[in-house]
């Protein structure tokens, strides 16, 4: 079964009463307790446990006021008495899907019920049977009244049955486009035809259009046309307006290098840092500064797949704002990093959107936006000079041994590279290579973590000048690939 949606309507896969055991609004039926913005200005109630409504009038097509609605609760297994752990998982997806679509908005996305539902306080959206309530098989998908309204004398309730299907992504979508339509959103549409939005080739669909009925991968806000094919409708732009007033939640992270958030300092041994951020707007970027010794710094950037709606794009900056990694992977929605770094010291992380979905225009824009994660493995190498050298006058050649300590495992092969001094040549072997005063030596096997490792050098130094001196020099330049 499906559900397809006109203007404030939805065609329903069949119209037969639901059996039912527990009244609506049940207070024994406790829903997963989920919250994604405790303390938001407003609330967006997600109502799993079954509600009655005092009246509801259909619009589209129009019809007479319809009385004491009951909306059962959510029911997957046939008792509608008892939530099990599968439909508790299933809220939960639902509820994580519209979390990541209201995520941009100073709202909360909750499975607990608000202790008010006055306007521009709380929108409740009720999950629950197959509508069998409406006459005609049709329903005003939303009240016409909605969020804001202060004199209709009807309910501000958003209906989703999700008896109609068992895609959880779907019903997810369903209640994200009618909670849009109550905050003011009019259908995605597409000209000529005004046929509403079922997205584009690369699996974004608008929520505001057709997401809902089809097999997208992501779901997202919109930027097209709407009544009319010069019509543009910004769709983050009208939920986040003065109309609503809850507005847009708070930029976590600072937007350029002079306010980036130091993630990890030299007091911490490891290096490694974890943090989570929200891309509000496809122009937003959060930036993050962090500190590496010499070694390889590693670090992923994850999107949390299936619900996210974001596909992120990460990049590394140098000290002085050099671009060093652009990771923005159109194999996946994650993105990651891994640098050899050429110097200890301070780098910049900076997180953003990969921009809108692929193959839009200006008038049919998807905007890639929402949550991440990031984690590091950064390792570190702790280079040292040799400690005594052996010169042999057949060749005028000195030798000794380099050690290098890593905090965690180089998996082989990797190499080690270094910069010579002046006056300083770094006689070739099997497994260095040389260019200029460039050297790279190979190693096959496996750098253990905290454990000392060696390979030789042989230097020619023409000008006889202090060995302690030059090594102290080149031994700063060290780097792993």
């Amino acid at each position: 079964m499906f559900l397809s949606k006109s203007p404030r309507r939805t065609r329903l896969g069949f119209d037969t009463l639901e059996a039912r055991l527990t009244p609506a609004n049940n207070p024994l039926l406790v829903p997963p307790i989920l919250n994604s913005l405790p303390g938001a200005r407003a609330t967006l109630y997600l109502d799993f446990n079954g509600n009655t409504d005092a009246s509801f009038t259909p619009t589209n097509p129009p019809g007479p006021v319809i009385t004491n609605i009951d909306t059962p609760p959510f029911d997957r297994d046939g008792n509608p008495n008892n939530f099990n752990a599968a439909e508790m998982n299933e809220m939960y997806a639902i509820w994580r899907y519209v979390a990541e679509d209201f995520l941009p908005f100073n709202i909360n996305v909750s499975t607990v019920q608000p202790a008010s539902f006055a306007p521009f306080v709380s929108q409740r959206v009720a999950i629950g049977g197959n509508g069998s309530w409406l006459p005609g098989g049709f329903v005003g998908a939303f009240a016409p009244s909605g969020f804001s309204n202060v004199t209709l004398p009807q309910t501000v309730t958003d209906f989703v049955f999700s008896a109609l299907s068992t895609n959880n992504k779907r019903v997810a979508d369903l209640a994200s486009n009618l909670a849009g339509a109550s905050f003011g959103l009019a259908d995605q549409t597409l000209y000529p035809g005004a046929i509403v939005n079922p997205g584009l080739p690369d699996g974004t669909a608008p929520l505001a259009g057709r997401a809902y009925a089809t097999n997208n991968t992501r779901s997202l806000w919109w930027t097209g046309t709407t009544t009319s094919a010069t019509t543009i409708q910004n769709d983050i732009s009208v939920i986040g307006s003065a109309l609503n007033r809850f507005g847009f939640r708070a930029d976590d992270y600072g937007n350029t290098i002079a306010t980036a958030l130091n993630v990890n300092n030299t007091t911490n041994p490891s290096y490694n840092f974890t943090a989570y951020g929200q891309i509000n707007t496809v122009t937003d970027v959060d930036v993050f500064r962090f500190s590496s010794k010499l070694g390889i710094v590693n670090i992923d950037i994850n999107v949390p797949e299936p619900y996210n709606n974001l596909d992120v794009r990460a990049r590394l900056f140098d000290i002085n704002g050099i671009l060093l990694v652009d990771s923005n992977p159109s194999t996946s929605f994650n993105a990651a990093i891994t640098y050899a770094t050429r110097y200890a010291g301070d780098y910049f992380l900076v997180i953003s959107s990969s921009g809108p979905s692929a193959g839009s225009t200006p008038q049919n824009v998807g905007a890639n936006i929402g949550s991440y994660s990031i984690s590091s493995n950064i390792i570190n190498l702790a280079v040292y000079a040799p400690t005594r050298w052996v010169y042999d006058p057949r060749t005028a050649l000195y030798s000794g041994f380099v050690t290098v300590i890593s905090n965690a495992n180089v998996n082989g092969p990797y190499n080690l590279n270094f910069i010579a001094p002046p006056g300083v040549t770094v006689r070739p072997s099997a497994t260095t290579q040389q260019l200029g005063n460039q050297f790279r030596v190979k190693f096959n096997a496996t750098l253990p973590a905290n454990t000392p490792s060696q390979f030789l050098i042989q230097v020619k130094n023409p000008l006889n000048a202090n060995l302690g001196t030059y090594y102290k020099s080149f031994l700063t330049n060290f780097f792993v690939s």
